[in-house]
């Protein structure tokens, strides 16, 4: 018996996070396609922003080892290392990021087409590295799955995936059958759509 909707894109999700549910137990739904740009990065850039893992593509080998990454996310950091950067600063969220990071810096932001946030730093240039594309509703089997009322817990691995999420059952007309599902979320920006929507929400702390 399916219990456990993860909602996510077309790229990333931790194998260790599956394996905490029964294989049986646990049904995915991609509502979102990320369609990597292939991109220029300015050579003169030394100091880069990522906030997206999304953002991590075969640009990233065109640049100097000696390039400085500011990321959120343990995910973007990983996949640095895995490519030979060293000089990598990890931060939980883009508010501890804005709040530690050096402003008098120039800084090279690499940024999908849809972002909620965008570092409020004075002397940054933003390069749209990647597209989100959203799917026009719900699958088939998604929409049973909600309907048949045994689902227990829903996890949304961003803002951007969780309001998009809850305006499809909303048009759809779920809602009704979500009145005793728990929302886990990864994002503070989530609490304000659930607490909107009337829905029952737990922050996990998840840094991926």
């Amino acid at each position: 018996m399916i219990k456990t909707l993860i909602v996510k894109s077309n790229f990333f999700l931790s194998s260790d996070f599956v394996k905490k549910y029964d294989a049986h137990e646990v049904f995915i739904e991609k509502i979102m396609e990320i369609k990597l740009l292939n991109v220029k990065i300015p050579s003169n850039y030394r100091k880069i922003i990522i906030t997206s893992p999304y953002a991590m593509s075969e640009t990233l080998a065109k640049l100097s080892i000696d390039t400085e990454f500011f990321v959120v996310g343990k995910r973007a950091e990983r996949a640095l290392q895995e490519a030979g950067f060293t000089k990598i600063t990890r931060y939980k969220n883009i508010g501890k990021l804005e709040k530690n990071i050096d402003k008098n810096w120039d800084y090279l932001y690499l940024r999908g087409n849809i972002v909620k946030k965008v570092p409020n730093i004075e002397k940054i240039l933003e390069i749209t590295c990647y597209e989100a594309i959203y799917n026009d509703d719900l699958s088939f089997d998604a929409k049973i799955l909600i309907k048949s009322g045994f689902l227990e817990r829903v996890f949304l691995f961003s803002a951007m995936i969780a309001e998009k999420f809850i305006e499809m059952i909303i048009a759809s007309g779920l809602k009704g059958y979500m009145e005793s599902t728990v929302f886990y979320i990864m994002s503070e920006d989530s609490i304000e759509l659930c607490v909107k929507n009337g829905l029952k929400y737990e922050i996990i702390d998840y840094d991926y």
